[in-house]
């Protein structure tokens, strides 16, 4: 009987470690099923926003476009690849963002109106 036991103790020992090894695999399977999704979320989301971007832009609204094609499609990439929001990086996109939309929006001072091929003004 005394010999059973140390044989028992080593079954239940390997029994045990199979079920932490199967554990672990599940896990990292569900991590790297995660991580896929993600990078395609991300390339998915950069997508549609470069063509909203494109489509809104060539119909008339620059504006418009630079919300979606400009400053924040790097910003959701960096969110959706690497998972992490880096807060410099963010404060950068909204100064670009905001550089670009004053850009826009400021009107063209008097000096450099546009001007037609003859050098008058546009009729």
């Amino acid at each position: 009987m005394a010999a059973l036991e140390p044989e028992l103790a080593r079954r239940h020992n390997l029994k045990r470690l199979e079920a932490e090894l199967q554990a672990q695999e599940s896990q990292n399977q569900r991590s790297h099923r995660l991580f896929m999704c993600g990078l395609w979320m991300g390339l998915a989301i950069v997508l549609v926003m470069l063509g909203c971007g494109a489509y809104v832009g060539l119909n008339g609204h620059p504006w418009l476009a630079t919300m979606f094609a400009g400053p924040s499609v790097p910003a959701l990439a960096t969110l959706f690849v690497l998972r992490h929001n880096d807060k410099t990086l963010t404060q950068a996109l909204v100064r670009s963002n905001n550089a670009v939309l004053g850009a826009l929006q400021a009107p063209p001072s008097p000096g450099n109106a546009p001007t037609g091929g003859s050098g008058g003004a546009i009729v």
